[in-house]
């Protein structure tokens, strides 16, 4: 005995144009079922509607522009900064040889006359050392100076976090919401 299939159409509620309300999606092997999107293929042809829809455009590429060249004058400014610091650390490196070449040519501070062939290492090994002073006293002033503005903006931070007016009186804050 052969059980009746069910079927849309034994349905007592079933409506064939309930069918075309609904579309079948294939998303990468994950199958659905959606409204079925209503598309208007009337084309505009009033002038008003393309002026509108041009006036839009235009505005539209105004503003990107206006953004991008905002974009591009950050990124200048970044770029410039990361330049300034890149020649300083550069001016340091470059300033250490030549005041050692400078100090090279005054007399050695301890002259061993047992060890002749020895000088001219120590000599290299005290312009290395030099140069590796400068280098770090250099890097030390840009920590420094990286330290202040982070204390800065700490600051600024931990001010603006206490100026809350959560921290004040029940009354003020109460006030202070019903005033948004």
């Amino acid at each position: 005995m052969a059980l009746p299939v069910p079927t849309d159409s034994n349905r007592p509620n079933w409506n064939p144009s309930d069918c075309d309300d609904w579309e079948i999606c294939n998303d990468n092997g994950f199958v659905y079922k959606r409204r079925r999107r209503i598309r208007h293929l009337q084309p505009s042809s009033s002038s008003a509607d393309n002026a509108d829809a041009t006036s839009l455009r235009r505005y539209r590429r105004a503003r990107k522009r206006k953004y991008l060249l905002s974009l591009k004058d950050k990124y200048t400014q970044e770029l410039n900064h990361w330049k300034s610091l890149s020649f300083d650390s550069a001016v340091a490196a470059d300033v250490v040889p030549t005041s050692t070449s400078a100090s090279s040519v005054a007399p050695p501070l301890l002259p061993t006359e047992a060890q002749p062939e020895q000088q001219p290492v120590i000599d290299e090994l005290l312009l290395q050392a030099e140069a590796q002073e400068a280098v770090l006293r250099k890097l030390s002033e840009l920590c420094d100076y990286v330290d202040s503005v982070c204390v800065a903006e700490e600051e600024i931070f931990a001010k603006e976090f206490a100026d809350l007016p959560i921290w004040g009186s029940p009354k003020a804050l109460v006030s202070c919401l019903q005033s948004l």
